[in-house]
């Protein structure tokens, strides 16, 4: 259910800033590393996240999107429940789009 939550959360925020008919992908993978660890990567063509944005992202009550009825809780919950689980959430910078990049430690 945690997993649900989190991944519906981040497809969400791609539509909320790219619009109904921006493309989302979802990838999971096993990360390379000494603990195992599962990959998830959910990326979007939408719009390209300014830098200073960036650093704010995951801060609580920010957001781009107030006039839109945002109340910029969204990631800053995601990043508190897969911190709960032991893992990290990052915003991987790119050109175009956004993709968020999550690691949780396997059982």
């Amino acid at each position: 259910e945690v997993l649900d939550s989190i991944l519906t959360s981040l497809v969400e925020n791609a539509y909320q800033h790219g619009g109904d008919k921006v493309k989302v992908v979802i990838a999971c993978d096993l990360a390379k590393g000494v603990k195992p660890m599962m990959q998830i990567q959910v990326s979007n063509e939408g719009q390209k996240i300014k830098d200073a944005n960036a650093v704010k992202i995951f801060d609580p009550l920010f957001t781009t999107s107030r006039n839109k009825g945002s109340s910029g809780l969204g990631l800053s919950i995601v990043k508190a429940l897969v911190v709960a689980h032991h893992g990290v959430i990052e915003l991987i910078p790119s050109n175009a789009g956004a993709t968020f990049q999550i690691l949780i430690p396997l059982r």
